[in-house]
């Protein structure tokens, strides 16, 4: 993969950059942070997956918990620091590195779909995307996870590409790899069928017919997934004494929004003595009667959690985040200048993210694009409240939809100027 100087420029200064900020940044436990930390020391240190409670939910306190998130950042970390040392600033690093690679993914996907104006600037917003490098967060990870699923099946569906065995196998492992993260990354597994519908089959290899290699080639990107979710979901019956596929916080999770009362049930359920996952089964079951009771205001929950996911409010931990993260002994000034300022590009590309999926739209020519945003949509809308920091997964989207509508735009300004020059052909116009 040859690197055109435009691009070298870009991740060289989005590399920079980066660097500077996690020189300065200091960790301050709290929430997710915080657990993720604790899991990965314990798991380093032979004491098993779990951790004894300690954050701001006061009813889950001194409750040792053995599922309440998903293992894959924890594992990753508990790698880093085992090999490099226990200091956040690996964690830091490996945030960098997930970030670069991004930026080159969203790099691949805007030359296949547009033009080279729409690449670059996509990248450029993405490179200035900093928000969360300085932190102990699945969300740099996990963008780089979700990104390389949806680019493998676009890029595919874009060069009518027919994936390899090898491939469907690699991309299998990424799909195990981010569920194990963040379970919406199922999403990226319903989209990338959507995008391969026109691809042709496998030509060559073991199969010998249309249906059998279609078959081989779902089984091989399903294998990593079935088996990473049996032997955790095996692990968990073992414990619990109950099947638990995924973790044990979708009810607590969800509670608030369906208005069941979480620390009633949960102080509740400890009281009688009840796991994490009975409790978890509790939550759930509350949830349910609520929506029983109040169908109409379920829908209107899980409508509003869809139209928050493309909010530009802060969530509460971003708004930690940006308090204390250059606060510490190792701060500047002028890096938490930067960093504070550099929040401000959501103000421009989601307007413009905007304008470019109305044009696209219109164009009939969203394609992947659009199967991505609705599919994660309505998806997260059903198991989660929706704010910019669920919604990070879909930032390099928004950049490649925001290169479009600028490339858009500047042909639209050329014109009007320039009415006697050759129309170019940048951001694909």
């Amino acid at each position: 993969m040859r690197l055109e100087k435009p691009e070298l420029l870009i991740l060289g200064l989005a590399l920079a950059l980066r660097l500077v900020l996690i020189q300065h940044a200091t960790w301050v436990p709290f929430s997710d942070t915080r657990d993720y930390h604790v899991l990965a020391h314990n798991l380093a240190h032979g004491q098993g997956y779990l951790q004894v409670y300690e954050g701001e939910a006061a009813e889950y306190q001194g409750m040792t918990l053995r599922a309440f998130r998903m293992p894959g950042y924890p594992v990753l970390l508990a790698s880093l620091y085992s090999v490099l040392g226990w200091e956040p600033f690996w964690a830091y690093l490996a945030n960098v590195v997930f970030e670069l690679l991004t930026l080159l993914l969203i790099g691949r996907v805007g030359l296949a779909l547009f033009e080279p104006l729409t690449a670059r600037i996509a990248q450029a917003l993405f490179g200035l995307h900093v928000l969360w490098t300085p932190s102990l967060m699945t969300e740099s990870y996990f963008t780089f996870l979700f990104t390389a699923l949806i680019a493998a099946g676009m890029l595919a569906s874009a060069l009518r590409r027919t994936p390899s065995l090898a491939g469907a196998f690699g991309w299998g492992l990424l799909l195990a790899a981010a569920v194990f993260v963040r379970p919406i990354a199922i999403v990226a597994g319903v989209a990338t069928v959507s995008l391969l519908r026109h691809v042709p089959l496998l030509r060559h290899g073991v199969a010998t017919t249309r249906g059998r290699q279609r078959v081989a080639l779902a089984l091989l990107a399903a294998l990593p997934l079935v088996a990473a979710l049996g032997l955790w979901s095996s692990r968990n019956a073992r414990l619990f004494e109950t099947p638990v596929l995924l973790s044990t916080n979708l009810g607590s999770h969800n509670a608030a929004a369906f208005g069941v009362d979480r620390p009633e049930v949960v102080q509740r359920g400890r009281s009688q003595g009840l796991d994490e996952a009975a409790i978890d089964r509790l939550l759930r079951a509350e949830i349910g009667e609520a929506i029983r009771q109040a169908p109409w205001s379920a829908v209107d929950v899980t409508l509003r959690r869809g139209l928050q996911l493309f909010s530009i409010a802060p969530a509460w931990e971003v708004g930690f985040l940006r308090e204390v993260t250059f606060a510490g002994p190792e701060g500047s000034p002028l890096a938490e200048a930067v960093y504070q300022a550099l929040y401000a590009q959501y103000r421009v590309t989601y307007p413009l993210a905007a304008l470019g999926l109305v044009v696209l739209a219109a164009r009939r020519q969203l394609g992947g694009l659009g199967v991505v945003l609705i599919a994660f949509a309505a998806v997260h809308a059903l198991v989660s409240d929706g704010n910019i920091r669920f919604a990070a997964p879909l930032y390099p989207i928004f950049c490649l939809l925001a290169g479009f509508a600028s490339g858009w735009i500047w042909q639209r300004v050329r014109r009007r100027f320039r009415p006697d020059a050759t129309a170019s052909r940048a951001a694909g116009v």
